[in-house]
């Protein structure tokens, strides 16, 4: 009679220690998830480089095909466009940025979009849909067109009261 008592005990003994584990597990997992709820977004602006306001002719391609756009933003990470077609995320395109309209100098890269959003209808002014596009730069075509990109935008730099945290 004393063992069965004794056995009770033990099983009764191992179920809360198990119990005690299990809420544990579900605690420490609720407790991540809210970290990453909050790593989202904690008020503060968490860009890495700003974006300069600037429209620039830019022309890429995709599937073969070559597109007109123009940009919105411009770092040197990426580049904001506004299109009249929404590219899917992840799409890889061939990228021109035509950075000075007298001696046709441009800047040509690989580049991924990360977003796409429609505009807003009052801020389009025009029948088309339109879309915000945020562009990932990848890679540049050569060492020449990266180091165009970095002294057009030391150029913006200057004294730009449009620079902003803004796009990608």
């Amino acid at each position: 009679m004393l063992m069965l008592i004794q056995g009770l005990i033990i099983a009764i003994l191992v179920l809360i220690a198990l119990t005690l584990i299990v809420d544990e597990k579900r605690e420490k997992t609720r407790k991540k998830h809210l970290l990453r709820l909050k790593s989202f977004w904690d008020g503060k602006n968490r860009r890495e480089v700003i974006r300069h306001a600037t429209s620039l002719e830019v022309d890429y391609v995709v599937k073969n095909n070559v597109v007109l756009g123009r940009s919105c933003d411009l770092s040197t990470h990426g580049i904001g466009l506004v299109l009249d077609e929404k590219l899917k995320r992840g799409t890889i395109l061939d990228v021109n940025i035509k950075i000075d309209e007298d001696t046709h100098e441009f800047i040509r890269a690989k580049a991924r979009v990360m977003w796409a959003k429609e505009s807003i209808e009052d801020e389009k002014g025009t029948e088309k849909r339109l879309f915000y596009t945020g562009i990932k730069f990848i890679r540049f075509d050569s060492k020449k067109h990266e180091d165009n990109l970095f002294t057009y935008i030391g150029g913006l730099s200057g004294n730009d009261p449009s620079a902003k945290y803004v796009g990608i």
